[in-house]
């Protein structure tokens, strides 16, 4: 069982006391129901956004570390302290929190090390990769005398996202024309081109992290 959990409790105001009695509670209760359940335990990462919280984070980390270093059931992920490439929200995450699309590959690493460590993987995980975030998404799009509408609606329920720009190049052209960012929730946008063939694309926006345009989609403008 992997147990990943604490930065919330935090974020509620617990303290990294109780954040480590609570994940000792939920491992006692997890034994009392098979002792043979063995565990995969992550560290808890600070927030970027949100120093106040270090202490506790801290706190709890290390009271967890010294109760089950040496319980065989447990073996420890190190995602945020690994010393060969520790954890950095400004690198890995969107938001100071959750992981970007690179900081997810780490955190996948981070927790086949453990696995293989512990015996559950015969083989020395290579996972960690610097890549960008590539959803494909796709706009709906229709036009009627001259108005165009972008319509993300559908893809939104896809890809999970903020914001959104359209990115528009007329037929002969070289050259991408972009949008504002809209918010996801308006949904769609309308532009008035002149008659003639363009490509359109969409390009997602998650906190810091703007995906790569998606599959483009010709319209015809009459």
């Amino acid at each position: 069982m992997v147990v990943e959990l604490g930065i919330n409790d935090a974020l509620r105001g617990d303290s990294g006391q109780t954040i480590a009695d609570e994940v000792e509670e939920l491992l006692r209760r997890i034994w009392s129901a098979s002792y043979a359940v063995r565990v995969v335990l992550a560290e808890i990462p600070a927030h970027l956004a949100r120093p106040d919280l270090d202490a506790a984070v801290a706190e709890a980390n290390n009271l967890l570390a010294n109760r089950y270093r040496w319980d065989s059931r447990v073996t420890l992920a190190h995602n945020v302290s690994d010393e060969g490439m520790p954890w950095k929200a400004a690198n890995f995450t969107f938001d100071g929190l959750h992981p970007n699309a690179t900081g997810q590959t780490l955190i996948a690493q981070r927790f086949a090390e453990a696995f293989h460590g512990a015996g559950y993987l015969p083989d020395s995980p290579a996972i960690y990769r610097s890549r960008t975030w590539n959803p494909r998404v796709v706009p709906r799009v229709r036009q009627s005398r001259g108005v165009v509408t972008f319509d993300w609606s559908k893809a939104a329920t896809e890809v999970r996202m903020a914001s959104a720009r359209v990115s528009i190049r007329r037929a002969g052209s070289t050259t991408w024309r972009s949008t504002p960012w809209f918010r996801v929730k308006q949904h769609r946008a309308t532009r008035r081109l002149a008659k003639g063939t363009y490509a359109v694309r969409l390009v997602p926006r998650r906190g810091t992290m703007v995906g790569a345009a998606g599959p483009p989609v010709v319209v015809r403008v009459r």
